[in-house]
């Protein structure tokens, strides 16, 4: 499944995949607590994205990776998303 809107993904997705750590783990949740959630939406957008084409299919209802749905936000375990995405993640939160 391709994303022509969407660009960002597509540019994060290029880079070679590097394992994340245990530190970039816990920089990414740190820097996800402090994101507005207009940039916490776009995570979740590359979420499905991956989700998406990882799977070839669409699922509106369903939150990928256990995802479950806090009063006004999502919440993932990092541990459940596989390690490709965690990389996507890591580099969107480092864009200043």
């Amino acid at each position: 499944m391709n994303f022509p809107n969407f660009p960002l993904y597509d540019s994060l997705k290029k880079n070679e995949i590097v394992e994340v750590t245990e530190q970039d783990k816990n920089t990414i949740i740190d820097r996800l607590k402090e994101m507005s959630d207009e940039k916490q939406e776009i995570v979740y957008a590359l979420i499905k994205a991956y989700y998406m084409e990882e799977h070839q299919q669409f699922t509106s209802s369903e939150i990928p990776y256990g995802g479950k749905t806090l009063k006004n936000r999502l919440k993932f375990d990092l541990e459940c998303i596989p390690s490709k995405l965690q990389f996507i993640l890591k580099l969107f939160c480092e864009i200043k």
